[in-house]
């Protein structure tokens, strides 16, 4: 389970379709309005207060895929292929950018 606020680790993370809780910011900000990560991208349980959070943690443990269709939509938007090959893919493209640019 990630436990996380609106930090860019989301993004990485929700790649391994796990558990996420979200820590919601303080009341009376518009923190996801000015996050890079739109506030409709939070496919999991949504906490403001540590008994919440004990809470979600458990629903997060007893029903791991209770926001499975969720995260696998927002997988399908960001990342166009998960393949387990994407580090053989950017090693590739930094060697070839290199190449071109005459450093390799």
């Amino acid at each position: 389970i990630l436990i996380s606020d609106m930090s860019v680790i989301i993004m990485d993370y929700i790649g391994l379709d796990r558990p996420i809780i979200f820590i919601d910011p303080d009341e009376g900000l518009d923190a996801w309005n000015e996050c890079s990560i739109p506030a409709s991208y939070r496919a999991g349980e949504i906490v403001k207060t540590p008994e919440e959070l004990v809470t979600a943690i458990k629903s997060s443990l007893d029903s791991p895929n209770k926001f499975q269709s969720m995260r696998q939509d927002i997988i399908s938007k960001v990342f166009s292929s998960i393949d387990g090959n994407s580090s053989v893919r950017a090693a590739d493209e930094i060697l070839s950018f290199a190449k071109r640019k005459g450093l390799y």
